[in-house]
């Protein structure tokens, strides 16, 4: 038994495949990869792991649905880590304690 559904493996398929295309632009100099991309590629693995089809408790519900809470705890990651440089760098200035 396949560990993903043929539309879990579509649906993969069709996010990923735009981003493995930038990657190759940008290795090849065509296309300067975005803060947009880097999160693209870092939310390829954790969307992996879920069923995207599987019924969820509210489907009217746009945060029950896997791929947008999984897309919200990347962008909250990715923000804290944009705030700890901040703060270090201020640290660094003197600015704050």
């Amino acid at each position: 038994m396949p560990l993903w559904s043929l539309q879990n493996h579509l649906l993969l398929a069709s996010y990923v495949f735009p981003i493995v295309l930038k990657c190759e632009l940008a290795a090849l100099g065509f296309y300067t990869r975005t803060e947009t991309d880097v999160d693209a590629v870092d939310l390829f693995e954790p969307l992996a792991c879920k069923d995207h089809f599987k019924p969820v408790s509210n489907r009217h519900d746009p945060c029950s649905h896997p791929w947008n809470e999984i897309k919200e705890q990347v962008w909250q990651n990715r923000m804290r880590m944009k705030l700890a440089e901040e703060l270090k760098k201020l640290r660094k200035q003197g600015k704050i304690e």
